[in-house]
């Protein structure tokens, strides 16, 4: 191993054969040629055993051996042998404007990656295609296949790693702000990077929105229809955002409303209502209203042809489960006649259990579709009622078909008007 004397005298001795050819006119390859050489011989000088070697080197360490060399009376100042800027270390710091740039220039067969140098100018990353290079090539030695992949990055461990400091600092330390502005090409949902969010982002409705269009979108939500038989559980299997619980309290419905306030969102469509939602006498003639309409009803009169499982049993359960006493509650001024409605049911009813048995033994036989999927029970023909023996079964319990499924599959919300009209009355 040579001594720090040996290692200057070396040195000095390459300087001025190089000092020599400062003076000539040489051309970009020459140039090159001569940036290479002083490399070298400040490379051996500094003990640098590979080109990877210079990334732990910074400006202050190249002036520092250079200053080593005049206190150690090598050279001087006034003997005229070389003058303080013929050190080969400042000569290639003020031919350049940076380190690496000066070993990009010498060495165009090594990749240097200028994010591992020891120091990195401010203005490098002030230029966001760097921002990507350097991004891009995290990607790579982390193997990520695509820009989906940042999503399930510790950003912890990777600010470690990669000393990405730098970089994030120009995004509030935010990771997904910092994508999300070099890759805007890209539809990026903030939510779903490792369950962080930028501070403030969910009290805008507009990401709110991108959210439920998202879960939407992968839980089969084609229109805006298919929310009501969606549960908020669906949309918790998706990571449920803080939101929901601090503007909502945890309401599917109320959140809906506000992400799509230009669609009209009906309370009683939906899976579950809040509760004592029909307590109140605005949500009653909400639901009248709509359904009057829905039914073509243009005059009072025309409720009479009405039958009570039409209504929503929650809604007219506060009227002891009576549509005629519904009307006659929330049109207090129309003069009615009670003998004049529909009347159907029987205030007997089987069990739901025995009557959901009885519904599935008779849909296995001939629609067994309808056993493994609710919503098949709206497209059952009339005639495959009739010939399955679930005629019998409505028959002798005195029900129609939507008020069978809704006894025997309370929790589910049946659509009366889904129905055909042939299934709606029971079978004769």
């Amino acid at each position: 191993m040579q001594s720090p004397l040996a290692t200057r005298v070396r040195y000095f001795s390459s300087l001025r054969i190089l000092d020599a050819k400062k003076s000539e006119q040489v051309d970009l390859g020459e140039r090159k040629a001569v940036a290479r050489a002083k490399l070298d011989s400040l490379a051996s000088a500094l003990s640098l055993q590979t080109r990877d070697d210079w990334y732990k080197i910074k400006r202050g360490d190249i002036k520092k051996f250079d200053d080593g060399l005049l206190h150690c009376g090598f050279f001087s100042s006034t003997n005229g042998v070389l003058t303080f800027s013929s050190f080969v270390g400042r000569q290639i710091l003020a031919s350049y404007p940076s380190l690496p740039s000066a070993l990009k220039d010498a060495y165009p067969e090594h990749e240097f990656l200028p994010w591992k140098f020891a120091q990195v100018s401010r203005s490098f990353w002030s230029d966001t295609s760097n921002q990507i290079l350097f991004l891009e090539w995290i990607q790579k030695q982390e193997g990520m296949k695509s820009l989906e992949d940042w999503y399930s990055i510790k950003i912890g461990q990777l600010e470690t790693k990669y000393s990405m400091r730098p970089v994030l600092e120009r995004y509030s330390r935010s990771l997904s702000r910092a994508l999300s502005s070099l890759y805007p090409d890209h539809s990026w949902e903030e939510w779903r990077f490792n369950r962080k969010t930028p501070r403030g982002f969910w009290n805008d409705v507009k990401n709110q929105r991108r959210f439920l269009q998202s879960v939407g979108k992968k839980i089969g939500v084609v229109s805006m229809e298919d929310w009501y038989r969606v549960e908020l559980k669906s949309v918790a299997a998706q990571s449920l955002p803080s939101f929901f619980g601090a503007q909502y309290s945890w309401s599917l419905p109320a959140a809906l409303k506000a992400a799509f306030p230009e669609h009209e969102f009906l309370d009683w469509k939906f899976e579950k209502l809040p509760v004592n939602y029909w307590d109140s006498s605005q949500n009653q003639q909400r639901y009248i209203q709509w359904l009057g309409k829905e039914l073509g009803i243009q005059r009072l009169e025309q409720w009479y042809s009405v039958p009570s499982y039409v209504a929503l049993e929650s809604f007219t359960e506060p009227f002891g489960r009576s549509l005629p006493r519904a009307l006659m509650s929330l049109y207090p001024h129309h003069s009615w006649d009670d003998s004049k409605f529909i009347r159907t049911g029987s205030s007997a009813r089987p069990h739901s259990s025995s009557l959901r048995l009885r519904l599935l033994q008779c849909a296995n036989h001939s629609f067994p579709e309808a056993t493994q999927e609710l919503s098949c029970w709206y497209s059952v023909e009339a005639s495959q009622v009739a010939s399955s023996g679930l005629g019998l079964v409505l028959r002798n319990n005195n029900l129609s078909l939507v008020e069978a499924l809704r006894i025997a599959f309370p929790d589910h919300y049946w659509d009366p008007l889904r129905f055909r009209q042939k299934q709606l009355n029971p079978t004769t």
